[in-house]
């Protein structure tokens, strides 16, 4: 065979290997594009009986919808990865007079509520 004959097969088996690697990718897509679509159309309303939604905190990501029909009696209330801000906690521990437990592992900040407990915790 000659070096002529050689490249060339060489050209046709790197395009043929891109090829497959190509559609390899795309079907891949395709698959994860089909399995994220599937998770997403069970996700659906419900009306929940006995709940009385109220959001308590702030705003976006500082607040959270609870049944504020269900929450009584309450003894404390734990807070994870509360970062420098826990109006959720804050609002909890003011209305309900219980310490909020709050843990964070990367961020040392101690947020503060006036009128609320804080139990911070390493």
């Amino acid at each position: 065979m000659s070096r002529h004959a050689i490249r060339i097969a060489l050209v046709i088996v790197a395009f043929g290997a891109a090829a497959a690697i190509a559609i390899g990718d795309i079907a891949h897509r395709a698959a994860a594009r089909r399995l994220r679509e599937a998770i997403l159309a069970e996700l659906q309303p419900v009306v929940l009986k006995n709940c009385t939604l109220k959001r308590f905190g702030s705003a976006n990501d500082g607040g959270y919808l609870m049944c504020e029909n269900l929450i009584e009696p309450l003894d404390a209330a734990y807070s994870y990865g509360v970062g420098s801000n826990d109006d959720w906690g804050c609002e909890l521990s003011r209305r309900y007079h219980v310490p909020v437990h709050q843990y964070d592992c990367f961020d040392p900040a101690r947020p503060t509520c006036d009128g609320g407990t804080f139990v911070f915790h390493n």
